[in-house]
């Protein structure tokens, strides 16, 4: 859906090279932080606070929220494109730090890491529900990244980890292996 107005899509440009652009495949945290639910979703943070959001694909209503929140008189000391990181979360990786940059800040982030075709409520695999399953059944808390969502990351996650298939599970940023052997240490 493309913009209409001229004046708008300016509008929208600026704001984008002023605040940073989130992608939740990458900052998991921003996802459960603002409660994301639609895609797309744009939150207006300023300072820590959320100013404003708006859910769907409405160039209109985005045009009007990123016009009202220009009008905000700037705020003391504050810095331009601060962003996320700045509420002690760990920093995303840089824009240009590729797939490899990706995977890392995610081992980074979760100490628990399941590499897994589909969702933990609605794997798309056998292997992968039997290691949700697994991992439910020992309590262990882990975070699920959905590798069908991203080809890029499907493949990246296999070089790196020199593991060719899925499911993948990672503990303190280290490969533990897949199915089988998940399967076995539970029994274990």
């Amino acid at each position: 859906m493309a913009v209409q107005d001229v004046s708008s899509q300016e509008a929208i440009e600026q704001a984008c090279t002023a605040n940073p652009l989130v992608e939740a495949e990458v900052v998991d945290a921003a996802t459960i932080k603002y409660n994301i639910a639609t895609v797309p979703s744009f939150v207006f943070v300023r300072g820590n606070q959320v100013q404003d959001q708006l859910e769907g694909a409405d160039p209109a209503a985005l045009s009007d929220k990123v016009a009202a929140l220009q009008q905000l008189p700037p705020q003391p000391g504050a810095q331009q494109g601060s962003g996320l990181a700045q509420g002690g979360t760990a920093a995303a990786p840089a824009a240009g730090a590729g797939v490899e940059g990706r995977i890392k800040y995610l081992l980074d982030q979760y100490p628990v890491l399941l590499f897994m075709k589909g969702v933990p409520d609605a794997p798309r695999c056998g292997f992968s529900r039997k290691v949700v399953e697994a991992l439910r059944d020992i309590q262990v808390p882990f975070h699920a990244v959905d590798i069908l969502a991203d080809e890029e990351l499907r493949a990246g996650v296999k070089a790196y980890s020199d593991w060719p298939t899925y499911p993948q599970l990672h503990v303190k940023g280290e490969l533990v292996g897949g199915c089988d052997i998940v399967l076995e240490m539970k029994v274990g």
